[in-house]
Protein backbone atom coordinates (compact mmCIF):
# COMPACT_ATOMS: atom_id res chain seq x y z
CA UNK A 1 0.00 0.00 0.00
CA UNK A 2 1.28 3.46 -0.84
CA UNK A 3 1.89 6.00 1.91
CA UNK A 4 -1.06 8.17 0.85
CA UNK A 5 -3.36 5.16 0.93
CA UNK A 6 -2.01 4.25 4.37
CA UNK A 7 -2.87 7.75 5.58
CA UNK A 8 -6.39 7.47 4.19
CA UNK A 9 -6.94 4.16 6.00
CA UNK A 10 -5.47 5.47 9.25
CA UNK A 11 -7.54 8.65 9.15
CA UNK A 12 -10.68 6.63 8.44
CA UNK A 13 -9.86 4.43 11.44
CA UNK A 14 -9.49 7.51 13.65
CA UNK A 15 -12.80 8.87 12.39
CA UNK A 16 -14.47 5.53 13.17
CA UNK A 17 -13.12 5.65 16.73
CA UNK A 18 -14.43 9.19 17.15
CA UNK A 19 -17.84 8.02 15.94
CA UNK A 20 -17.71 5.13 18.43
CA UNK A 21 -16.95 7.54 21.27
CA UNK A 22 -19.76 9.86 20.22
CA UNK A 23 -22.19 6.93 20.07
CA UNK A 24 -21.00 5.56 23.39
CA UNK A 25 -21.45 8.91 25.11
CA UNK A 26 -24.64 10.09 23.41
CA UNK A 27 -26.83 11.51 26.14
CA UNK A 28 -24.32 10.63 28.87
CA UNK A 29 -23.64 13.47 31.29
CA UNK A 30 -20.24 13.76 32.93
CA UNK A 31 -21.64 12.63 36.28
CA UNK A 32 -22.89 9.39 34.74
CA UNK A 33 -19.61 8.85 32.88
CA UNK A 34 -17.65 9.31 36.11
CA UNK A 35 -19.40 6.33 37.74
CA UNK A 36 -19.67 4.04 34.72
CA UNK A 37 -16.48 2.00 34.41
CA UNK A 38 -17.66 0.27 31.22
CA UNK A 39 -18.03 3.59 29.43
CA UNK A 40 -14.70 4.80 30.84
CA UNK A 41 -12.89 1.69 29.60
CA UNK A 42 -14.54 1.84 26.17
CA UNK A 43 -13.75 5.53 25.71
CA UNK A 44 -10.17 5.15 26.94
CA UNK A 45 -9.62 2.25 24.55
CA UNK A 46 -10.93 4.32 21.65
CA UNK A 47 -8.72 7.26 22.64
CA UNK A 48 -5.76 4.89 22.87
CA UNK A 49 -6.58 3.58 19.39
CA UNK A 50 -6.87 7.14 18.05
CA UNK A 51 -3.47 7.92 19.51
CA UNK A 52 -1.96 4.78 18.03
CA UNK A 53 -3.39 5.41 14.55
CA UNK A 54 -2.28 9.05 14.62
CA UNK A 55 1.25 7.98 15.49
CA UNK A 56 1.36 6.03 12.22
CA UNK A 57 0.16 8.86 9.99
CA UNK A 58 2.95 10.02 7.69
CA UNK A 59 5.26 12.86 8.66
CA UNK A 60 4.25 14.61 5.45
CA UNK A 61 0.64 14.85 6.62
CA UNK A 62 1.74 15.96 10.08
CA UNK A 63 4.05 18.66 8.73
CA UNK A 64 1.39 20.11 6.45
CA UNK A 65 -1.32 20.00 9.13
CA UNK A 66 0.26 21.65 12.14
CA UNK A 67 -3.12 22.80 13.44
CA UNK A 68 -3.50 19.29 14.87
CA UNK A 69 -1.57 18.68 18.08
CA UNK A 70 -0.02 15.41 16.91
CA UNK A 71 2.47 15.20 19.78
CA UNK A 72 -0.14 15.37 22.53
CA UNK A 73 -2.49 13.04 20.68
CA UNK A 74 0.17 10.37 20.24
CA UNK A 75 1.53 10.89 23.74
CA UNK A 76 -1.87 10.22 25.25
CA UNK A 77 -1.56 6.57 24.27
CA UNK A 78 1.34 6.05 26.68
CA UNK A 79 -0.54 7.70 29.52
CA UNK A 80 -3.57 5.48 28.98
CA UNK A 81 -1.57 2.31 28.43
CA UNK A 82 0.97 2.72 31.21
CA UNK A 83 -0.59 5.01 33.79
CA UNK A 84 -4.26 4.07 33.55
CA UNK A 85 -4.85 4.29 37.30
CA UNK A 86 -3.61 7.88 37.31
CA UNK A 87 -5.90 9.10 34.54
CA UNK A 88 -8.39 11.76 35.54
CA UNK A 89 -11.67 10.63 34.02
CA UNK A 90 -12.92 14.20 34.15
CA UNK A 91 -10.09 15.07 31.73
CA UNK A 92 -11.00 12.13 29.49
CA UNK A 93 -14.61 13.31 29.40
CA UNK A 94 -13.45 16.85 28.66
CA UNK A 95 -11.39 15.59 25.71
CA UNK A 96 -14.46 13.84 24.30
CA UNK A 97 -16.59 16.96 24.65
CA UNK A 98 -14.10 19.66 23.67
CA UNK A 99 -11.36 18.24 21.46
CA UNK A 100 -12.69 15.37 19.37
CA UNK A 101 -15.08 17.41 17.23
CA UNK A 102 -12.23 19.64 16.04
CA UNK A 103 -10.02 16.62 15.34
CA UNK A 104 -12.91 15.02 13.45
CA UNK A 105 -13.34 18.16 11.35
CA UNK A 106 -9.62 18.59 10.66
CA UNK A 107 -9.18 14.94 9.66
CA UNK A 108 -12.17 15.10 7.31
CA UNK A 109 -10.57 18.11 5.61
CA UNK A 110 -7.30 16.19 5.24
CA UNK A 111 -9.16 13.16 3.93
CA UNK A 112 -10.84 15.30 1.28
CA UNK A 113 -7.44 16.46 0.02
CA UNK A 114 -6.09 12.91 -0.08
CA UNK A 115 -8.94 11.48 -2.14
Amino acid sequence: MRKGNDDVVLIEMVLNEITDIESNLAGVAEERFMVNSEKQIAVCLSIQNISNYCSKISDEIKKTNKRIDWINITGLRNVIAHEYGKIKMSRVYSITQNDLSQLDYDLKVILTTLR
